[in-house]
C-alpha cells in the first residue's frame, strides 16, 4: 500500500490526477479508510478542482478508524474549509479553519485562515490574521511573499505589491521577489510594462534560469506587440522547463498566429502531450487544440482539424461551466502569473516516471497473484479487479488479460469481461475457450440482453 500510496502522490504533484485517482482508489481498495491516504487523495482531488470526490473522502475522514493527532485533525478541517471555498466562495463558513487553528496553531494554519478571511471578506478582515502570521512565524521574506501572492490572487495587487516590496527590503537576493514585484505591477495595470520588465530583469540578474521570469516577459513582449522579443523569451523559458505545458502553448499560439504553422504544430502537440489532464489550468490547453485545429486546416488535414476543434469546443465549453460555477465558488485564477510560483521540474517528474518504470511489473505481478488467490477462493468479482489492476501496470504481462476476462465472465460482469477477451482471443485465436466467453459476453452485455 504504501507503494502505491507514493506513486499517487507522485502523479499528483507532477500534475497528472487522472493516474493519481485511480492509484489513490487502488490503495484504498486495498487499506479502506487509511486515515494518512483518505488526506492525501482529498488533498489532490481538491487541487484539481474534483469537489466530488473532495467531499466523499472528507465526509467521513474525521471519524476514521486510524488514531488522530491533532495535526492530523487541523490537516482535514483545512482541507473541509477549503471545500467550502470552492463550493461556496463568499458564503463559506470560517469555522472549519478555526478548528484547525485551535487543535495545531501552526504557522500554516494561521495562514490559511487569514487566506480564507481574505477570500470570503476581504483584504481589510485578512490583516489582523496576516499580523497574527507574521508575529508568529517572524517577517521573512519568505513569510511576505507568501501573504503578497495571497492578495494577488484574490485580486489585491496593490496590497500584493506592498508585500512584495516588504520583502526585497528584507533581502533584495531572496529567490523570486523580483519576479513577484514584476507580475504583481502587470496585474495592477497593462501599463506597467517598463516597471515590471525592469523587475522582472532584475530577477534574472539574480537568478538566470528563472523560468517563470522568463515566460512572464515572453506575455509581456506579446502585450506590446514585440513578437520576436516574445519568442526568445519563450523558447529560453520552454529549454529551462520542457516538461510545463504552457510555455508550448504560448510559443506555438505565438507562432501559429504569425503564420508559422509548421513551427507551431510540434509545439502544440507536445503542449497536449504534456497535458494528461485537461481540466489543468481551468482548461487552458483548449488553446492548444484549437491553434493545432487552424494549422491542420491550412495544411489541408481536414478530417484531423474538425477532431481537434471539436476537442477545443468541448473544453471551451466546461472551462465556461467551471467560470460560471467560480462566480459562486473559487474566485482566484489558475492563469494568474502569481498562483503558482513553483512547476514540477524536469527532474522530478523523470524521477516519477522512473519509479513508476521500475515498479510497474513488480506491482503487475503481486495484483495477478493476488487475483489468482482471490478466483480460487472463489471471489471472482475481487480477482476481476485484481486482474485489471495487474493490466493496468503491465498490460503486457503473460496472460493477464485472459485472467482479468475469464473472472469477470464467471462473475457475470459481462460488459467489462468483453475488452480483456477481445485482446486475449486476439493474442491467442486457437483458444476455443476463451473465443466461447467472447461471444456469451458480448451476446450479455448487449442492451437487448439487459433485464
Amino acid at each position: 500500500m504504501a507503494t502505491l500510496c507514493r506513486l499517487a502522490n507522485g502523479f499528483a504533484n507532477t500534475g497528472n490526477y487522472a493516474k493519481a485517482k485511480l492509484t489513490y482508489e487502488e490503495a484504498l481498495r486495498l487499506e479502506p479508510g487509511k486515515a494518512r491516504l483518505v488526506r492525501d487523495f482529498a488533498a489532490a482531488a481538491l487541487n484539481a478542482k474534483d469537489t466530488d470526490t473532495t467531499e466523499r473522502l472528507l465526509s467521513s475522514a474525521l471519524s476514521s478508524t486510524d488514531a488522530m493527532s491533532p495535526a492530523q485533525q487541523a490537516e482535514v478541517h483545512v482541507l473541509r474549509g477549503k471545500l467550502q471555498l470552492a463550493t461556496k466562495g463568499r458564503q463559506a463558513d470560517l469555522n472549519e479553519f478555526r478548528s484547525a487553528v485551535e487543535l495545531e496553531a501552526s504557522c500554516e494554519n494561521i495562514y490559511e485562515l487569514a487566506t480564507a478571511e481574505l477570500a470570503v471578506a476581504g483584504p481589510a478582515a485578512a490583516e489582523r490574521d496576516y499580523t497574527h502570521y507574521r508575529a508568529r512565524c517572524g517577517n521573512t521574506p519568505a513569510v511576505r511573499i507568501k501573504i503578497g501572492r495571497a492578495y494577488a490572487i484574490n485580486g489585491a495587487p496593490d496590497r500584493a505589491l506592498v508585500e512584495f516590496r516588504a520583502a526585497a527590503v528584507l533581502d533584495t537576493h531572496h529567490p523570486g521577489v523580483h519576479y513577484c514585484i514584476g507580475a504583481a505591477l502587470l496585474q495592477a495595470s497593462k501599463s506597467n510594462f517598463d516597471a515590471a520588465e525592469a523587475e522582472l530583469r532584475k530577477e534574472l540578474l539574480l537568478h538566470p534560469n528563472d523560468r517563470l521570469s522568463h515566460a512572464q516577459l515572453g506575455h509581456s513582449a506579446i502585450l506590446r506587440h514585440n513578437n520576436a522579443e516574445a519568442e526568445r523569451d519563450y523558447r529560453r523559458a520552454v529549454a529551462l522547463n520542457p516538461r510545463e505545458a504552457s510555455n508550448f502553448i504560448e510559443l506555438g499560439q505565438l507562432l501559429a498566429t504569425s503564420n508559422r504553422g509548421p513551427e507551431a504544430e510540434p509545439l502544440l502537440r507536445k503542449a497536449i502531450e504534456l497535458t494528461p489532464d485537461p481540466s489543468r489550468n481551468n482548461y487552458d490547453i483548449e488553446r492548444a487544440h484549437f491553434q493545432l485545429g487552424r494549422v491542420l486546416m491550412k495544411e489541408g488535414h481536414q478530417e484531423e482539424a474538425q477532431r481537434e476543434l471539436a476537442i477545443a469546443a468541448d473544453l471551451l465549453n466546461r472551462s465556461r461551466h467551471q467560470a460560471e460555477a467560480d462566480l459562486n465558488g473559487d474566485s482566484s485564477s489558475a492563469a494568474n502569473p502569481l498562483a503558482v510560483t513553483r512547476v514540477p521540474t524536469e527532474q522530478e517528474k523523470s524521477q516519477v516516471e522512473a519509479y513508476v518504470r521500475g515498479i510497474a511489473p513488480l506491482l503487475a505481478s503481486a495484483y495477478n497473484n493476488l487475483g489468482v488467490h482471490m478466483a480460487n477462493a472463489g471471489s471472482l468479482s475481487l480477482a476481476a479487479s485484481d486482474f485489471a489492476a495487474a493490466a493496468r501496470w503491465n498490460p503486457t504481462l503473460s496472460g493477464v488479460d485472459a485472467n482479468w476476462g475469464r473472472a469477470a465472465y464467471l462473475a457475470g460482469e459481462f460488459a467489462e469481461a468483453v475488452a480483456p477477451l477481445e485482446r486475449a482471443v486476439r493474442a491467442h485465436p486457437g483458444e476455443s475457450e476463451l473465443s466461447s466467453m467472447l461471444e456469451l459476453s458480448r451476446q450479455r452485455a448487449s442492451p437487448t440482453n439487459r433485464p
